[in-house]
């Protein structure tokens, strides 16, 4: 049983990797071959993705709550204090990537739970995926 197309782009997208230049990462491509290819891995993948999916929903949840207001009592303005939950929730998030990580036997490339967004090509060099990783 492969993994659809919908399901290799979510793992892509949670391992950090660019959908664009997939030739570039062939182990990571490789990966989604192999771990498609048996059933119970499949379904252990699935139930990661959706996993994650859970966690994304959660924290945006959590950011419609934090950005309400608390009280408004004569002019001053008391807004809800969820950091801890939001980070608590990204932790999580970050637990279930690793695991995700683990499983395809490549390194997480970008945090998809981070805010700094693409690193640029530096994964290559750590995945071996690159003529690059040799050097340095």
């Amino acid at each position: 049983m492969a993994f659809t197309s919908p399901q290799a782009t979510k793992i892509r997208h949670y391992l950090g990797y660019p959908q664009v230049y997939r030739q570039s990462n062939p182990r990571l491509e490789g990966a989604i071959e192999v771990v498609g290819g048996d059933v119970d891995a499949v379904a252990l993948t699935v139930a990661l993705l959706a996993s994650i999916d859970n966690v994304w929903l959660a924290m945006e949840t959590q950011a419609l709550v934090s950005a309400g207001l608390k009280s408004l009592d004569k002019g001053d303005v008391e807004l809800y204090d969820n950091q801890a939950k939001t980070v608590g929730i990204q932790r999580i998030g970050r637990m279930y990537c690793a695991r995700l990580s683990g499983m395809f036997g490549v390194p997480i490339a970008t945090d998809v739970f981070g805010t700094t967004g693409y690193q640029g090509d530096a994964w290559k060099l750590t995945s071996g995926n690159s003529s690059l990783a040799g050097m340095g």
